[in-house]
């Protein structure tokens, strides 16, 4: 027997057991070309996948064998590309993928923004996991996507965010002129 499913990168325990027998050697193949020798034995699996492991009970009456099934899981890592911003024209922005996480705990994360719309702005690190850039000049929705990637090469899905450009509101407006002004002479305003 053995302790599947396991997530990968973690050690699978594997039991053999007989009902009767003397002087037995357990020898193991756990289905991914690796051995081992023993009643109880671990082994860890480098690729996510189904192996069929067999043991072979061995003394000088002869041998039989035995097969268990062991699934390796690899769940993809998640991608947060945080909330939605609102932002003035040539603002600083800084985008936040630190939300994004690995349910196997395999990391740490590769990060890969990629901008999907809007005018094309330069993020000052593409694989950061806070790149920054600095908004247009004009008013303008810029969309950007998030993939992170786990410590065993597994890619996420990808997460959008969308970054609302708008222009500065208007403040403290005043009107001067330099009047009096004799009649028939323009009027600076």
């Amino acid at each position: 027997t053995s302790n599947s499913p396991t997530v990968l990168g973690q050690s699978t325990a594997f039991t053999a057991t007989i009902s009767a027998g003397s002087n037995v050697t357990y020898t193991w193949g756990f289905g991914d070309g690796g051995t081992g020798i023993g009643a109880t034995i671990s082994h860890t699996y480098t690729v996510a996948g189904s192996y069929t492991a067999t043991v072979t009970a061995t003394n000088s009456l002869g041998s039989v064998q035995a097969q268990t099934v062991v699934t390796v899981t690899n769940a993809a890592p998640i991608a947060s590309s945080g909330d939605d911003q609102s932002v003035t024209v040539n603002a600083a922005v800084t985008l936040n993928g630190s939300g994004s996480s690995d349910p196997d705990g395999h990391t740490p994360l590769t990060y890969g923004w990629t901008q999907t719309g809007g005018t094309a702005v330069t993020l000052s690190d593409a694989t950061a996991i806070s790149p920054t850039f600095t908004a247009p000049g004009s008013p303008e929705a810029l969309t950007f996507s998030l993939t992170v990637t786990d410590s065993k090469g597994l890619a996420s899905a990808p997460n959008p965010v969308v970054v609302n450009v708008g222009d500065i509101a208007i403040t403290d407006l005043n009107a001067t002129n330099d009047s009096p002004t004799v009649l028939g002479q323009s009027t600076a305003f």
